[in-house]
């Protein structure tokens, strides 16, 4: 029962608090700091997984809305996380042809030209409808290209 008294005292319940406080800090700084020794459990980290599940809910999608711009824009990036890029390019030439402007769909078709090894020059034209359409991620989007490419292509900077 003695120690009970300890336990009590206002100054003991504060040291155990600030030692809780610092193994609390000590934990954070811990995983903050090796964070990528964590197991991967969020999806994008594992696209084997994400890709089948995005494939089959495009593939209904498509059926009950076959003129939309999204259905065939999730198939592209479905076939293309899975390597069928020739298949994912049908996808995308089709919703790019519902909704021209859209950025992730003009991003991502030109990044799949870039995966086929296509004209660098047809990759600029799309790159330049982005930059067109979208300018304030020019700069950003041309120097992703430039180097995605290895130099292969070169944007005009008089602007």
């Amino acid at each position: 029962m003695a120690w009970l008294g300890y336990i009590r005292s206002v100054s003991t319940l504060c040291v155990i608090g600030v030692v809780a406080a610092l193994f609390g800090v000590l934990e954070s700084r811990q995983q903050s700091t090796h964070h990528h020794l964590n197991p991967r459990t969020h999806p994008r980290t594992n696209p084997r997984l994400v890709a089948p599940a995005l494939e089959s809910a495009a593939q209904v999608l498509l059926q009950r809305y076959p003129r939309e711009a999204v259905p065939n824009l999730l198939m592209g990036m479905a076939l293309a996380e899975m390597g069928r890029l020739d298949e994912a390019r049908g996808y995308l030439e089709t919703a790019m042809a519902i909704e021209p402007r859209d950025q992730q769909l003009l991003f991502l078709y030109a990044r799949l030209l870039v995966d086929l090894k296509e004209d660098p020059e047809r990759v600029r034209e799309v790159v330049e409808q982005i930059s067109r359409y979208f300018p304030r991620s020019r700069d950003d989007v041309e120097a992703y290209f430039q180097q995605a490419t290895e130099g292969a292509i070169r944007f005009d900077r008089s602007y």
